[in-house]
C-alpha cells in the first residue's frame, strides 16, 4: 500500500501546484489592482509558446529528424538545445506578447499579473494535474482497484511501472515536485518583469538576458533528465536561483516606478 505519508505529501505538492498561483493573483490583485486580461495574456503565452509551438519544435528535432536526432542525443547538446529552446520560445513569446498585443501594460503590476498567468497555468498543467493523478493511482492502488481500473487502456508493464513508483518513493520527492512549482513560479515572475523592463525602455538586450538566465536555470533539469545530476543537487541548484531572483523582485519595482526608467 502506498503510505498515508506519501499520500499527504502529494496533496501538499497539488495544493503548491494550484492553489498557490490563484492565492497570489487574488493578494496582489487587491494590493497591486491586477489585470486579469494580463494575466490572462501570460497564461495564454506559456500555451501557444510553450505548449505547443516549443514542443512541435522538439517532436520535429528529436523524433522525426533522425539526423538531428542523432545530434541531439548527446548529454551536452540535449542540455544544451533543450535549455536554449525553452529560453526562445518563452521569452520570445513574452515579449512579442508584450510588444504587440499589450501595448499599453508596461508598469509593475503587469508584469507581475503576466508572470503569475505563465507560471501560474506551468505549475498547473505540469506540477498540478500529474499531482493529482498519481493520487487517484495510489487511492486506487490502496483499494484494490487500480489493474481493474487501467485495464484495457494502459498496457500491463506501465501498470506495473505506476505501482512500482508509488511504492518506492519516499514521500520526501512527492512533496519535493511542488516546491519545485514554486521555485519555477518564481522564475516565470521574475523573467517576466525583466522582458517587460526591456519592451518599457526599448532596450533589446534586456530580451536576451532573459533568454540566457532562463537556459541556465533549465541546465540543472536537463542535466537531471540526463542522469548527471541527482534530484536533491537539482533543485538545491534551483532553489539557489530562485532566492537571487526573489532579490530582484525586491530591488526592482523601484526601477518601473521611477521617472528614468521612462526616459532610458
Amino acid at each position: 500500500m502506498v503510505s498515508t505519508v506519501s499520500i499527504a505529501a502529494m496533496i501538499a505538492a497539488a495544493a503548491l501546484s494550484m492553489i498557490l498561483p490563484v492565492f497570489l493573483f487574488f493578494y496582489y490583485r487587491r494590493r497591486q489592482q491586477l489585470s486579469f486580461k494580463v494575466t490572462a495574456a501570460g497564461m495564454a503565452t506559456f500555451v501557444v509558446f510553450a505548449m505547443i509551438l516549443e514542443r512541435i519544435l522538439h517532436t520535429y528535432l528529436l523524433s522525426v529528424n533522425i539526423t538531428t536526432q542523432q545530434l541531439l542525443s548527446g548529454t551536452a547538446a540535449y542540455v544544451l538545445y533543450g535549455s536554449l529552446a525553452a529560453g526562445l520560445f518563452e521569452e520570445g513569446g513574452r515579449y512579442v506578447v508584450f510588444r504587440f498585443l499589450l501595448p499599453s501594460r508596461r508598469s509593475w503590476s503587469d508584469g507581475l499579473a503576466f508572470g503569475i498567468g505563465h507560471g501560474g497555468i506551468e505549475a498547473i498543467l505540469l506540477g498540478g494535474t500529474t499531482t493529482i493523478q498519481n493520487i487517484i493511482f495510489a487511492l486506487s492502488l490502496n483499494a484494490g482497484t487500480l489493474e481493474q481500473s487501467l485495464a484495457g487502456t494502459v498496457p500491463p508493464e506501465i501498470i506495473a511501472g505506476i505501482k512500482a513508483t508509488l511504492l518506492t518513493t519516499s514521500p520526501m520527492l512527492f512533496l519535493v515536485s511542488g516546491l519545485e512549482r514554486i521555485i519555477a513560479l518564481i522564475m516565470q515572475i521574475s523573467l517576466s518583469l525583466l522582458v517587460l523592463y526591456g519592451v518599457r525602455t526599448k532596450r533589446i538586450r534586456y530580451l536576451f538576458w532573459a533568454i540566457g538566465l532562463h537556459a541556465l536555470f533549465d541546465i540543472p533539469a536537463g542535466l537531471f533528465q540526463k542522469q548527471v545530476l541527482g534530484l536533491f543537487p537539482t533543485e538545491g541548484i534551483m532553489a539557489v536561483f530562485a532566492v537571487l531572483l526573489l532579490y530582484f523582485l525586491h530591488k526592482g519595482k523601484c526601477y518601473f516606478t521611477s521617472e528614468q526608467a521612462n526616459k532610458s
